[in-house]
């Protein structure tokens, strides 16, 4: 049970686009995450330090998300704020994907985009 962030430094056209501060200790994070093979009920829990140091260190938190699709198009990704948790949904039914479903491949890869302050 483990999320992968990956900081999307090919794309970006600068090291501010890829972590800029913004007005009132907000930093702006773009990449993408990978689930593993055995989603859990009730989603994943995201580890600050994993995104920024900064913000981990200073006790901050991930105050929202971009909603995004799996790579694949079948899935999509939401961030449930009050537990800091990312759960992902079968795009056609809206229905949260079953525990243990094995999310490492395609079905689990999301552009990541998300917005932290401290």
């Amino acid at each position: 049970m483990a999320l992968t962030f990956t900081r999307d430094d090919a794309n970006s056209p600068s090291a501010k686009s890829i972590r800029a501060t913004m007005p009132g200790n907000r930093v702006e994070w773009v990449g993408t995450v990978q689930f593993d093979a055995s989603y859990p009920t009730a989603g994943e829990l995201v580890d600050l330090a994993d995104l920024d140091e900064e913000v981990d260190a200073k006790s901050g938190s991930l105050d929202s998300i971009v909603e995004s699709m799996s790579s694949d198009g079948l899935n999509k990704l939401q961030l449930t704020v009050a537990t800091g948790k990312l759960k992902v949904y079968v795009a056609a039914t809206s229905a949260e994907v079953a525990n243990t479903t094995d999310l490492s491949g395609a079905g689990g890869l999301f552009p990541f985009h998300a917005f932290m302050s401290y």
